[in-house]
């Protein structure tokens, strides 16, 4: 067993807030400064909200009204901001994760507005004044760029850019665990493991442990052939 739940978020997504924060400043979608904004209303919520600080980042979660009092807390409580929204379908503009995306597009046009020759980036989205009224993208989700229809004013309205961290479509999930989780569970079980057994949610973390075990179980396989090729 790896007792992932005594990571600091209490989570194994602990790895992909990580992952997601490091890519995110590494390629220049986020920048120190900024507001990373997610759907969630489980572990992830609370992993972003507990590394974000350590890489000078601010945090701004959505959550469904119906998810537990306490989560929404525990969240706060790190420094993120909080907000809760009426459950809908996924196919819902106003959905949890839709409307977090947004809000990575509302501080990315908050902070154009105040940088004027200022281009903010977010995943192949490119924000200026200029270009306020056209679609707005990340990754392959589309994001409309309209002024928040609920009165609220963008979130953390003085960070500088936002970045949606969309767990679900963002392959740092995937490459966490495939860099990270499989190398240490190869070399902490010697490569004895047999099974890998986990609760899947994103599916990040079966997809990059299982993918890392199969590829060491191939070179195993090739090696082993060599030598008895060799030996015959």
């Amino acid at each position: 067993g790896k007792a992932e739940f005594l990571n600091p978020g209490g989570s194994v997504k602990d790895r992909v807030a990580v992952k997601i924060i490091e890519e995110a400043l590494k390629s220049g979608d986020l920048v120190c400064g900024g507001v990373v904004t997610e759907g969630s209303a489980g572990s992830t919520a609370i992993s972003l909200a507990t590394v974000a600080p350590a890489y000078g980042c601010r945090c701004h979660v959505v959550i469904p009204d119906d998810a537990a009092v306490e989560k929404s807390q525990i969240i706060e409580a790190l420094g993120a901001t909080v907000e809760r929204v009426r459950p809908v379908s996924i196919t819902h503009r106003d959905h949890f994760v839709n409307i977090a995306r947004r809000r990575a597009l509302e501080a990315n046009i908050a902070s154009a507005q105040r940088e004027p020759n200022h281009i903010q980036t977010n995943g192949s989205a490119y924000v200026d004044t200029k270009t306020l009224n056209s679609k707005q993208t990340n990754g392959s989700a589309h994001a409309s760029s309209e002024v928040p229809d609920n009165g609220k004013c963008y979130p953390n309205s003085d960070s500088k850019g936002g970045f949606f961290a969309d767990q679900f479509e963002n392959m740092a999930n995937y490459r966490a665990h495939y860099e990270w989780t499989g190398p240490e569970i190869w070399k902490q079980t010697k490569g004895t493991v047999h099974a890998f057994v986990a609760a899947a949610g994103t599916g990040g973390t079966i997809a990059g442990v299982s993918r890392y075990l199969k590829v060491c179980m191939l070179i195993i396989v090739f090696l082993l052939y060599m030598f008895s090729s060799w030996v015959n």
